[in-house]
C-alpha cells in the first residue's frame, strides 16, 4: 500500500479520495465561475470557499506525494535530512487535514447548501 492508498492520519479517509474531492471542487468552481452575474455576492463567496478548500486539499496531496516519494528511499540510505523532511511532511499533512476538515464542514453546512440551491435556482 502506498501513501496515496493509505488512510490520512486522523480521519481515515484515503488521500487519493481527498485528491478526487479536490478535482470535483475544481469542476464545480469552474462551472460556477462562468455565471458570475447570475450568482452575485453569494456566488463570489461560494467560489471563494471552493478555492480555499481546493488549496487546502492540494497542500495535503502535495505533502502526501512528497512523503510517498521519501518512503520509497531505502531505509539504509536515508540520512538525517530525509528523516527531518519526512517529519515535516507529517506535520504539514496533519495541519492540512485539520484545516481541510474545517473548510469542508463549513462548505457542507446547511446554510451554505441552501445558498447554493438558491444560486442554482436563479440560473
Amino acid at each position: 500500500m502506498d501513501a496515496a492508498d493509505a488512510p490520512s492520519q486522523d480521519n481515515g479517509i484515503q488521500v487519493n479520495t481527498l485528491h478526487a474531492l479536490r478535482i470535483e471542487c475544481k469542476y464545480l468552481r469552474y462551472a460556477l465561475e462562468f455565471t458570475p452575474a447570475l450568482l452575485g455576492q453569494e456566488g463570489e463567496n461560494f467560489v471563494g470557499q471552493l478555492k480555499k478548500l481546493q488549496n487546502l486539499l492540494g497542500h495535503l496531496n502535495d505533502a502526501s506525494v512528497a512523503k510517498e516519494m521519501l518512503l520509497a528511499i531505502p531505509k539504509e540510505t536515508q540520512n538525517g535530512v530525509v528523516k527531518r523532511y519526512m517529519k515535516k511532511q507529517d506535520k504539514v499533512i496533519g495541519k492540512s487535514e485539520r484545516k481541510a476538515e474545517n473548510a469542508l464542514r463549513a462548505f457542507l453546512d446547511a446554510e451554505n447548501r441552501a445558498s447554493l440551491g438558491a444560486m442554482l435556482g436563479r440560473i
